[in-house]
């Protein structure tokens, strides 16, 4: 009884009319378009700022690190690692879990010196 009297009105609901837009709708949706317009124009300009200013910086600032880095390999090169064993280095609760014992995961023995045992 009760999905008999909702049938009628479930199908008015459905049904869809030429909607009546006023005048100030009209308005909004011409500004809506306009501003459609200026955002287009402006993805388009970052899009080209990242294209032709963003990435030849970025390979710009990579080649200068590059190049850096390779001059200080080259000015280490000819310094000698010397270990001074001060008394509050390398001081340790417990041993590492690595080696004997007195290397980290990120020991590099060019960098790091170790304590004589």
């Amino acid at each position: 009884m009760f999905a008999a009297r909702l049938a009628p009105a479930a199908r008015r609901f459905a049904t869809v009319a030429e909607p009546k837009i006023s005048e100030a709708g009209k308005k909004m949706l011409q500004a809506d378009a306009v501003h459609a317009q200026a955002s287009e124009k402006t993805a388009s300009l970052w899009i080209k700022l990242t294209w032709f200013v963003g990435l030849p910086a970025l390979a710009l600032s990579t080649v200068n690190a590059y190049l850096l880095f390779k001059e200080h390999q080259e000015h280490l090169e000819h310094r000698e690692l010397k270990f001074e064993g001060y008394p509050y280095m390398h001081i340790r609760a417990k041993r590492l879990f690595l080696g004997r014992g007195t290397k980290t995961a990120f020991h590099n023995p060019k960098v790091n010196a170790v304590p004589e045992e």
